[in-house]
């Protein structure tokens, strides 16, 4: 089961790659973007897609990071709590 897993998670990986190669070159035409009030240099439109995208899932993955973290501190928590009454009450 675990080969499958990594099997998926290279075709995912590979695919997405593909994908984004696709939206660059279908994207080639310089743009000059303004972010907060910062001019960013010109670089392909599908450059500023695909990067964008990549800063979401990024930022994504951090975000449930975090949530995971705090979901085994609970976890972690309320076991401490079931061993201590299983101890007492015995």
């Amino acid at each position: 089961m675990k080969a499958f897993k990594t099997l998926l998670l290279i075709a995912f990986i590979l695919v997405s790659m593909l994908l984004g190669f696709w939206l660059y070159s279908d994207n080639s035409e310089p743009v000059a973007l303004v972010l907060f009030g910062f001019s960013l240099p010109q670089q392909p439109l599908g450059l500023w897609i695909v990067a964008t995208f990549a800063c979401g899932i990024l930022l994504g993955l951090l975000v449930n990071v975090v949530a995971m973290s705090f979901l085994m501190m609970k976890v972690h928590r309320l076991q401490k709590q079931v061993d201590t009454k299983k101890q007492g009450g015995g």
